[in-house]
This record gives C-alpha cells, sequence and structure tokens, in this order.
C-alpha cells in the first residue's frame, strides 16, 4: 500500500509540474483593427469586420465591436463613427459634453481549465467632433475593464486615470491580475471610457489581452496496484 500511494503521490507531482511548465503568460487576444468597417449607419452603432489576430484559450469572439452610452444618457446610443481614418475605431461621441461610452466582447474558454489574466493594452487617439486627432491639454480620461461571469456575475473592475492625454496618440494599459476566467461558465470584458474637461472624442487603434492559461487536464490517467 505504501509503494501505491508513493507511486500514486509522485504521479500527481509531476501532472502538476507538467501543467505548471505549459502555464506561462502570452496574449490571449489580440485585434490592430485592420480593414475594421465603421459604415454603419443606425443605433446601436457596431463596428465589424473586426480580425481577431491572436487567439489562444478561447473561442474566437465575433468580429463585431458595439459602442453604446452605459450610463443611459442619449438614449444609450452613441453618434456613431467618425470613419475619417482606416484601422481604427473612432467613436463619435463627445465625452466631456455627451458623457462616456463603451463596448464588450464575449470570452468563452477553449482547450483551457482557466486563464489568469495579466492585463488589457491598447492605444488610442484623442480627437475632435470631426475625429482629426486633437491636442490632450485640458483633458483628464479614465479607461475601466469590467469582468462579469454568466454565473459568478460581475467580478469587480479597474481602471487607469483619470489622467491627462497630452499628445493625441496614447498608451495604456489596465492592470487585471486579480481576475481569472475559468471554463465553467462564460465571461463578458467590458472596456469602458469616461473623459472630462474640454470636448474631445476617442479612437480605439488596437487592443490587446494577456494572461496564463492553464490547459485541459487530458489524457493523464493512472491506476494504484
Amino acid at each position: 500500500m505504501l509503494s501505491a500511494i508513493y507511486r500514486t503521490g509522485v504521479f500527481l507531482s509531476l501532472a502538476g509540474a507538467l501543467l505548471s511548465s505549459v502555464a506561462s503568460a502570452e496574449v490571449v487576444l489580440a485585434s490592430n483593427f485592420n480593414g475594421v468597417d465603421k459604415t454603419d449607419s443606425s443605433a446601436p452603432y457596431t463596428a465589424t469586420s473586426i480580425t481577431w489576430d491572436t487567439v489562444a484559450g478561447l473561442v474566437t469572439p465575433a468580429g463585431t465591436l458595439t459602442f453604446i452610452e452605459p450610463d443611459g444618457g442619449n438614449g444609450g446610443n452613441v453618434d456613431g463613427f467618425h470613419d475619417v481614418t482606416a484601422n481604427e475605431i473612432d467613436v463619435d461621441y463627445n465625452l466631456a459634453t455627451e458623457g462616456p461610452w463603451s463596448t464588450s466582447i464575449g470570452l468563452v474558454l477553449s482547450g483551457a481549465e482557466s486563464i489568469d489574466l495579466t492585463s488589457l493594452d491598447f492605444n488610442w487617439r484623442v480627437t475632435n467632433n470631426s475625429g482629426a486627432s486633437s491636442s490632450g491639454t485640458s483633458k483628464n480620461d479614465t479607461w475601466t475593464a469590467e469582468i462579469t461571469g454568466s454565473v459568478s456575475g460581475s467580478l469587480g473592475t479597474a481602471s487607469v486615470g483619470p489622467t491627462t492625454p497630452g499628445s493625441p496618440t496614447q498608451a495604456r494599459s489596465i492592470d487585471l491580475s486579480s481576475y481569472t476566467l475559468t471554463k465553467t461558465e462564460t465571461w463578458t470584458l467590458t472596456l469602458r471610457l469616461d473623459g472630462t474637461g474640454w470636448g474631445h472624442n476617442a479612437s480605439l487603434q488596437d487592443l490587446s489581452l494577456s494572461g496564463t492559461i492553464t490547459p485541459l487536464m487530458t489524457g493523464l490517467t493512472f491506476s494504484i496496484r
């Protein structure tokens, strides 16, 4: 019996070591929005033809992003898209005078027991009411990410800001290291932007979600003799 217990313990230790060695931080979802279509002319406004360039541990999400006014202003809708700059999503909504906007991505695990999230990283551009680049002077913006489970509900929010953009193009990173996605439910990642100060709009230029994938425990069997 001691020998059997010993062999079982060794096996489980090796299995755990194998899973630990496989799991490492990586980009699990990313898009640079090349070829995105912003011609939707009716609310709610949706950017289409989005290609997810990197997908790991997840089912490939829909190639669309719908932008709304999350606090219910303007009937819950943004004003559309400027559609003046290719390969980025130039939302038409004045953050300081009209309100915030948000967009959501459905996340379903595939081939993974869980994903320990690391960060959400993106570049964005400060624009005026015509979609052209604008100075970030006297403007403040807060980006917030929320993780919501189909069973768990909201796991909470993480934010970066308020910060003054300064130059028109900015890189932002939201720390998501407190959140873990599991295969037992589906998930939604919501990105929200609030702005104050002088009137301005915002254009999202890319998006990258990172995390550590724990792969499915398949093909691991043992017997006690």
